[in-house]
């Protein structure tokens, strides 16, 4: 869980680089929520919270946009943490991801506050929404940038992020200067967590790749085909479509949660897979624009019954080599 917590740092002060200070304020608002909700429900078995409660809000808030009120952060964190791991038994015992749970929560009861409203970067935006582009570049310094403000102004607001429009340059991509959630639009930063948190093995590899892999299988015959998602905005190239939204982000640090995610090799394999796959028929064929989340709860869903044939399947091979 520290490791995790280290990956994330990073995330966090880019954060507050993109979008102000209000970001830490997120991330310090999920953090104390959650810890004071896990501190209560275990108070009666006299057990310490640990260091996983934080992993979770702090994923929880850098997956949200910076646009949207603090209240709603804390009454995410809330449901996170009481709805998403505590009634389970705590840590080690929940189904789904909390982060997701919380997010998803949020998603269904508020969709304005997140996925209406978005907030050019205060580093500048440099693709294809002239307004946006030109609110942020206004107000635009590569430093302080966000550590010089709170928050975006409310002339840099705009109603699309690169999964709702015309893809940005690859640059801004990578960079993370592009409309979003806080923490999930440096596709550099989360290539660097990535190749720290396998290299550490806290992460596993087979789920990364598997969910590169399904994405790629499943979005580049789509490209090919040139579909257009329900919104109309026709699919960016593949390497766009990869940094653009919360994939990597998903893929690095909730698909690879030990506790929800499959724990056998070929499940983790069917697992990523099918978390990458079914992120791109959600976006291409539902009205939502970023899939990933249902497509992570999807895969949590899913993962103990593929173990469960896994294991199966071992159990009844050795029977049969036995006899």
């Amino acid at each position: 869980m520290r490791r995790m917590l280290w990956a994330l740092a990073p995330l966090v002060l880019a954060a507050v680089w993109l979008y102000g200070w209000k970001s830490l304020a997120m991330v310090t608002i999920a953090a104390a929520v959650g810890w004071t909700v896990e501190r209560l429900m275990l108070r009666q078995y006299r057990e310490p919270v640990t260091q996983a409660v934080f992993v979770t809000t702090t994923i929880f808030a850098l997956s949200l946009p910076p646009t949207i009120p603090l209240w709603m952060v804390a009454l995410g964190t809330l449901v996170a943490v009481l709805f998403g791991k505590m009634v389970f038994g705590g840590f080690g015992r929940n189904v789904f991801n909390p982060a997701m749970v919380g997010r998803a929560f949020l998603y269904v009861s508020f969709g304005q506050a997140m996925t209406g409203v978005w907030a050019g970067p205060l580093t500048g935006f440099l693709g294809n929404s002239p307004q946006a582009g030109q609110a942020a570049a206004d107000t635009a310094h590569l430093f302080p940038a966000g550590f010089g403000a709170w928050s975006p102004a409310a002339d840099a607001i705009t109603s699309a992020t690169p999964l709702g429009s015309s893809a940005p340059s690859q640059i801004d991509l990578l960079v993370g200067t592009v409309p979003g959630s806080i923490g999930e639009s440096s596709a550099i930063l989360i290539g660097l967590a990535a190749v720290y948190l396998i290299w550490t093995k806290t992460a596993n590899w087979r789920i990364i790749s598997a969910g590169l892999a399904g994405f790629m299988a499943t979005y580049i015959p789509l490209w090919a085909a040139e579909f257009s998602t329900r919104a109309g905005v026709l699919l960016p190239d593949p390497l766009a479509g990869l940094t653009a939204g919360g994939v990597l982000f998903g893929l690095v640090f909730i698909a690879t949660d030990p506790v929800s995610a499959a724990t056998t090799n070929g499940g983790r394999w069917i697992y990523g897979v099918l978390i990458g796959a079914a992120t791109v028929l959600i976006r291409v064929f539902s009205v939502w624009p970023e899939g990933l989340m249902f497509a992570i709860l999807l895969g949590n869903m899913f993962a103990p019954i593929v173990d469960w044939l896994i294991k199966n399947r071992r159990a009844r091979t050795g029977q049969g080599a036995a006899s």
